[in-house]
């Protein structure tokens, strides 16, 4: 193949992948607001998004650390929901998985800020985005792999 073509095809496979991103943030940003914020529980927002999925695959690669404390604040909050336990101990998890929410809620308010004012590019990987990368590039490479290890949540 040319190398026109290649960096045509390229160029259009990037353009594929940020309107991809694009849209997906967007779709979210809309059904957030449409959602009560009143109370912040993460669990009921994303589970309820049509497109959770791919949603979450981005979530999960492209932004790991935020990503690590919504489950750590799902796991926890069906612990605190499912098991018998001490008051004490129940009062300490509530208090644990209050704190965990906060800071989710601070971390994905400010993603969703820079995503949505244009400062940030929604990043990260999912099934229907991965057919616009390339095995050959390091940096898509590390993504697919990523994408390959990610578990979903629900």
């Amino acid at each position: 193949m040319p190398f026109f073509d290649v960096f045509k095809k390229k160029s259009t496979n990037e353009k594929n992948i940020k309107d991809h991103c694009r849209s997906l943030m967007s779709r979210y940003i809309e059904y957030a607001k449409m959602g009560s914020t009143v109370h912040f529980d993460p669990e009921n927002i994303v589970r309820n998004f049509p497109d959770k999925q791919s949603f979450l695959s981005h979530l999960g690669t492209g932004y790991e650390s935020t990503y690590s404390l919504l489950e750590n604040y799902i796991l926890l909050n069906r612990e605190i929901n499912t098991q018998i336990m001490p008051e004490s101990i129940w009062k300490e998890k509530t208090k644990q998985a209050n704190s965990i929410n906060l800071e989710f809620k601070h971390e994905f308010e400010k993603l969703l800020l820079k995503v949505e004012r244009g400062a940030e590019e929604f990043r990260g990987i999912c099934e229907e985005c991965r057919k616009w990368y390339s095995e050959d590039d390091p940096t898509s490479k590390e993504l697919l792999s990523k994408l390959k290890a990610f578990k979903m949540l629900f």
